[in-house]
């Protein structure tokens, strides 16, 4: 078992300016040297991490249990506590919220996949989060508020470690090699399923970034000062804008559970639903209802 912290990383502020201060942390975890930027946003709310570790260009490095210290009758992949993990301290709590665009759960289990995010849930209503694209592995202490998540693993013996995926062991594919890079971010904010989302949507889309820098400045102003709407609580959420043959088009979700309408910059601009395939759905219109749970693209059309 080895903790980065005990190693007396170097930490370093390398810019700073109007728009975020940059550290960068330099240091070792066993016999793996590691860099961290850290990304500390004026606008944006959270605190973006990415994590470059160099596993050897060789040989290759292990992580996780072998047969000298794993747990009897317990599968390798369920020990998570044994892998190489980014470990994230936050409050005790009995749940957690994980989830993704169209599911989000409560899980109350030590081990589980979160999808895009996890955010323990103390009653509270605000809390810290933990975003990061995709699927990943998560091993949860409710009593001390420990967050562990996998960043990799690769015991020394396994049951598909062979070069055939057959039989086990002695396979060169069951270490790293290279360096490698995991992106995540912290996030304080309300603890709840649409909010979770749109904030993990934002990070994840680096076109979705703008959107949130412009919430963030303007509460009451129309996202990127294109989509409005009577109640801002009522807005459908930018997932894409494209251009295809010299047309536009927007995809917009609703992931709340009522309908949302929605115009485009106060009805001065007609749209035309769209397919999938961005074939023609009917007639131009000022504006649209989405109902909860849907997607759906539109076509950005010229002011006559």
């Amino acid at each position: 078992m080895h903790d980065s912290r005990r190693y007396q990383p170097d930490l370093y502020k390398i810019s700073a300016g109007p728009v975020a201060d940059i550290y960068l942390l330099q240091g070792r975890v066993g016999s793996v040297n590691f860099q961290e930027e850290i990304i500390f946003y004026r606008v944006l709310p959270w605190i973006e991490i990415s994590v470059t570790l160099d596993c050897g260009e060789s040989e290759g490095l292990y992580f996780g249990p072998g047969k000298e210290d794993s747990i009897p009758g317990l599968a390798y992949y369920m020990q998570n506590e044994k892998k190489l993990n980014l470990n994230f301290n936050f409050v005790p709590a009995a749940e957690v919220l994980t989830g993704g665009a169209f599911l989000v759960e409560r899980r109350r289990a030590v081990n589980f996949n979160a999808c895009e995010f996890a955010a323990p849930d103390n009653g509270t209503g605000q809390g810290w989060s933990l975003l990061r694209p995709g699927s990943f592995g998560c091993r949860w202490e409710a009593k001390q508020g420990l967050l562990q998540t996998v960043l990799a693993w690769a015991p020394g013996e396994w049951l598909y470690a062979s070069d055939d995926s057959i039989r086990s062991g002695g396979s060169r594919y069951t270490s790293l090699r290279g360096r490698y890079t995991y992106r995540c971010a912290l996030h304080y904010g309300s603890i709840s399923a649409e909010e979770l989302i749109k904030t993990a949507t934002s990070f994840a889309e680096p076109f979705l970034i703008g959107t949130a820098i412009q919430e963030q400045k303007k509460k009451n102003c129309a996202v990127n000062n294109f989509l409005s709407s009577s109640s801002s609580s009522h807005q459908p959420f930018i997932t894409a804008l494209f251009r295809k043959e010299g047309r536009i088009y927007l995809r917009l979700c609703n992931y709340s559970t009522e309908n949302k309408e929605f115009l485009l910059s106060g009805g001065s601009l007609p749209i035309r639903p769209v397919s999938m395939e961005l074939k023609e759905e009917g007639e131009p219109r000022a504006g649209l209802t989405l109902a909860s749970g849907r997607i759906q693209t539109v076509q950005i059309l010229a002011k006559e």
